[in-house]
């Protein structure tokens, strides 16, 4: 059995080769996100070329006053095909983090109600919202435009998972130390403003939550639903030095946490 300094040394070189290997092993994961990233941003790129000019051939098309009506119809669900194939590169491109952040002080109960307010066509008699504000929190720092995706990816999310109705509720607060303590590394920020977006829904599986946030992947159809939601809100979060986590069982429902740096 090692003697006093003989067992220090040995617990301070096992720490050094734990710190090591964790090192070695997040670099290997910053190389993947950037070759993802890359992929993501080449791939939207030319495919919103190739849009455009599938798009402009539409504009010639539908300027042909004689197109007959059910000629102009399936010209009509071609451009709305294009028009999705089209978010779906912004999403891509907003994944990748290839767009500039115009950063400016946000209240976040404003951006909430905004968001809200963009989906008024959503809330009926079974679906309804509640936003609760605890205590007085800062300000953040964001692209206040980019954040509202964000909150409206989150909330629609939350939506498809309340067939049976329910109240979806949003909490915006100070970040408490049992939040924090789920990020790794420890954040090098001061403040922390947390957003809740809580839903009564049908929950995610273990399987379905370690796969929450991976692109493409999704449960809902695919020919309505991209699978880049989750990983698009992640992202802009990460790219605001935020924290976006989630927690969600088999009927229990889900809650999205966000976790920003307060301005």
């Amino acid at each position: 059995m090692p003697h006093g300094d003989d067992h220090v040394e040995s617990l301070h070189a096992e720490n050094e080769r734990l710190r090591r290997s964790l090192e070695q092993q997040r670099a290997q994961e910053q190389r993947l996100e950037r070759s993802n990233a890359q992929l993501a941003q080449g791939v939207a790129h030319h495919v919103n070329n190739l849009l455009k000019v599938v798009m402009g051939h539409l504009d010639m098309l539908e300027a042909n006053d004689s197109a007959d009506p059910r000629e102009r119809e399936r010209l009509h669900r071609i451009r709305a095909a294009v028009q999705q194939g089209g978010r779906l590169t912004t999403q891509l491109i907003s994944y990748s983090g290839d767009a500039s952040l115009s950063r400016a002080p946000l209240d976040l109960p404003t951006a909430v109600s905004d968001a809200l307010s963009l989906l008024a066509h959503r809330w009926n008699g079974s679906l309804g919202h509640a936003v609760t504000v605890e205590g007085t929190p800062p300000a953040v720092l964001v692209d206040r435009a980019r954040f509202l995706l964000v909150i409206l990816a989150l909330t629609v999310n939350a939506l498809e998972a309340m067939p049976g109705g329910g109240t979806l509720r949003f909490v915006i607060r100070a970040a408490r130390p049992d939040d924090i303590a789920r990020v790794s590394p420890a954040p090098a920020w001061e403040r922390l403003v947390a957003l809740e977006v809580r839903d009564p829904g049908v929950g995610m599986s273990p399987e379905v939550l370690a796969r929450a946030f991976e692109p493409f992947f999704t449960t809902k159809d695919p020919s309505r639903w991209s699978g880049l939601g989750l990983a698009e809100a992640r992202s802009i979060v990460a790219q605001h030095d935020g924290h976006l986590l989630l927690d969600s069982a088999p009927g229990e429902g889900t809650c999205a946490l966000i976790l920003l740096p307060a301005d």
